[in-house]
């Protein structure tokens, strides 16, 4: 085990800066996310560590979130478009 992980209960726990980089966020991002309880976290010494696995399955959740609110938005412009007579509501 490295100085910037450690393991409980089996789990292994990251330190919040190398789970950021490894999912390309900013350390203070991830570690708010911990301490809101959104992602598996434990505060040690004053640094936070991360459940990886914990971290991804967050990061799926909001893409998917995402990719259902890209689709409500789209459908709802598409019927402002129709109510407006819009000229592109006749090409969709």
């Amino acid at each position: 085990m490295s100085s910037t992980e450690i393991t409980i209960g089996g789990a292994v726990f990251l330190r919040s800066r190398d789970a950021a980089r490894a999912a390309h966020l900013s350390p203070d991002y991830v570690s708010r996310l911990a301490k809101r309880g959104l992602i598996d976290g434990k505060l040690i010494d004053g640094h936070w560590f991360i459940s990886e696995p914990s971290l991804a399955a967050f990061l799926t959740v909001q893409e998917r979130e995402k990719e259902l609110w890209r689709a409500r938005l789209s459908e709802l412009r598409r019927e402002e478009q129709r109510r407006f007579g819009h000229p592109s509501a006749v090409l969709a």
